[in-house]
């Protein structure tokens, strides 16, 4: 049984065959009002009034509306089919529409794409998740710690080896997304411990140029590997 909620929104829409049944039916019902004013004007010997005949024009006008909403609907349908194939016997589905990136001069729709982004120069990502990845117009970079490439392991010499040798993994795989620091909008840095902030600032700072990316930093109760640091960008692509 639909609950509430569930059943008020499946109320909201119309399935395929009673939308068509309903403006049709709307679409015929006006043609035969449309006829049969013209008819009963033309039969009249008296002079129609200037409001008589705007009320017909409106009446033309709105039935032309509802027949080009028709032809939109059965052009949808014909879309949604292209995309998605017959539905199986029995099944009914309702329009949804949904915004879409669309090409003004092309008039045709173009799907989003997603691409991860890796670096042969790196250490593989210890989880089931990409370095980076391309959607559209930025390119989102997963948190780095300071991993050593050759050994997968975390670099010695504390929180300030650990960022010097994360900034050289960013650098790398902004390279092979064929981008720089330059084009960082947002970095998230996470650390252990907030004192560190300074130290950290230092060498942080001169990674970027102004305008500098927007920023925060949030001190973490740990990290990944046990780093002391991590950090994140998003950047325009």
């Amino acid at each position: 049984m639909l609950g509430g909620g569930r059943l008020r929104q499946t109320q909201l829409f119309l399935d395929e065959d009673r939308a068509n049944a309903i403006v049709h039916q709307i679409a015929v019902n006006l043609r035969r009002e449309v006829l049969h004013r013209f008819l009963q004007q033309g039969q009249d010997l008296k002079t129609m009034a200037v409001g008589q005949g705007l009320q017909a024009l409106l009446f033309v006008v709105i039935h032309i509306v509802l027949l080009q909403f028709y032809n939109n609907i059965i052009s949808y349908r014909q879309q949604w089919l292209r995309s998605h194939g017959e539905p199986f016997e029995g099944a009914t589905y309702a329009y949804h529409f949904r915004p879409a990136v669309r090409c003004s001069r092309l008039n045709s729709f173009v799907q989003m794409t997603i691409d991860a982004i890796r670096s042969e120069s790196l250490s593989p990502p210890v989880g089931p998740f990409s370095p980076a990845i391309r959607s559209g117009d930025f390119l989102f970079f997963s948190g780095q710690v300071g991993q050593d490439p050759s050994t997968g392991k975390l670099v010695a010499g504390g929180v300030e080896a650990e960022a010097r040798q994360l900034f050289s993994n960013l650098a790398t795989l902004l390279e092979a997304a064929g981008q720089s620091f330059g084009d960082v909008v947002r970095v998230g840095v996470f650390l252990t411990r907030i004192e560190d902030f300074v130290a950290v600032n230092a060498i942080y700072a001169k990674q970027f140029e102004p305008p500098f990316p927007a920023r925060t930093t949030i001190a973490d109760a740990a990290l990944p590997l046990g780093a002391a640091i991590e950090v994140e960008l998003l950047v325009r692509a």
